[in-house]
């Protein structure tokens, strides 16, 4: 154990000792940062996008149980279809699940 990867990593001398004390530090910090960062900001998306995607499903859903027969459900035409349709999601039912999987504290 007189060899360890330790003395092989770490400077020697006085002059290259300092820069790494001062410099490992900030690095480790500014990673440990970015990660959490980027973690809650992909959470925050992910559950953005999730909603988005309910809402929408949800919106299919309801102009799917309209309509009058099989062409209109699909969208191919007809006054009542899908496709002619210019508006938004309002009026659905489903919300979004309020659970969360943060792993890092807010």
């Amino acid at each position: 154990m007189n060899d360890s990867w330790t003395k092989r990593v770490l400077p020697r001398g006085l002059l290259a000792a300092p820069p790494v004390i001062l410099v490992l530090p900030v690095v480790m910090l500014q990673l440990v940062v970015s990660v959490a960062f980027l973690q809650r900001h992909f959470e925050g998306v992910t559950r953005q996008m999730t909603g988005n995607v309910v809402l929408e499903i949800d919106y299919l859903t309801d102009r799917v149980a309209e309509a009058r027969d099989l062409d209109a459900a699909q969208g191919h035409g007809g006054a009542g279809s899908a496709a002619g349709h210019a508006g938004g999601s309002a009026g659905c039912r489903r919300s979004v699940p309020p659970h969360d999987r943060r792993i890092f504290p807010t």
